[in-house]
């Protein structure tokens, strides 16, 4: 797993480097860093811990904590956004994002905040998204998420013109749903893991 992590982040600047003894230096495009954006990305979170607490009206709270051996989730999210300068971004996004072991899917509603450490085709970046999870199927009830992580983001191809992002981050969801078993239970499930993600800029 080490060596994965390793390897996811440290592509893009190998694949920088080489294309930088390739290429000779191009101007700056100024609609990069400028104005609106699109960002669209894949994920794959693997759940690091798990807990389960259930309220049942007349009997109390009882909580578990859950083996997360097999679970993880996959997404597919899409974020509109604005620099207000080349540094910053502001943005919203939202997803389709499912669950393994226990099946969940969830659709993320979130603010996206962007820091560029430079105003250049490459960059480092630390970025933080916070928001709700808004109901799609008859179990799922609310929930919220967060997120907080940095990245790199890199332009591919000798005209510069396609800009991809790759990020790392620590991700939380707070899933409430209903349970059958039980009138007027609120059961929710409390989840940590570590993301990785692989996008484009538009």
């Amino acid at each position: 797993m080490k060596k994965l992590l390793f390897s996811f982040l440290l592509f893009p600047f190998l694949l920088q480097a080489q294309e930088n003894e390739e290429t000779q230096e191009i101007p700056k495009d100024a609609m990069h860093n400028k104005g609106f954006f699109n960002l669209t990305k894949i994920s794959y979170t693997k759940i690091t811990s798990m807990e389960e607490d259930l309220s049942v009206a007349g009997v109390g709270d009882i909580t578990n904590d859950l083996e997360t051996d097999g679970t993880n989730a996959f997404a597919l999210q899409t974020i509109n956004g604005y620099f207000l300068s080349p540094y910053i971004s502001l943005g919203v996004g939202v997803g389709l994002e499912g669950f393994i072991s226990p099946t969940i899917n969830t659709f993320p509603a979130y603010a996206d905040v962007r820091v560029y450490l430079e105003n250049d085709y490459s960059s480092p970046f630390i970025f933080a998204d916070y928001g709700t999870l808004m109901k799609i199927g008859d179990e799922f009830r609310r929930g919220n998420m967060f997120a907080v992580g940095a990245g790199y983001k890199f332009f591919v191809g000798k005209e510069k013109r396609t800009s991809l992002v790759t990020d790392l981050s620590f991700s939380g969801r707070n899933i409430s749903m209903t349970d059958a078993s039980f009138k007027d239970s609120d059961r929710t499930f409390t989840t940590r893991g570590i993301s990785l993600g692989i996008g484009v800029i538009f």
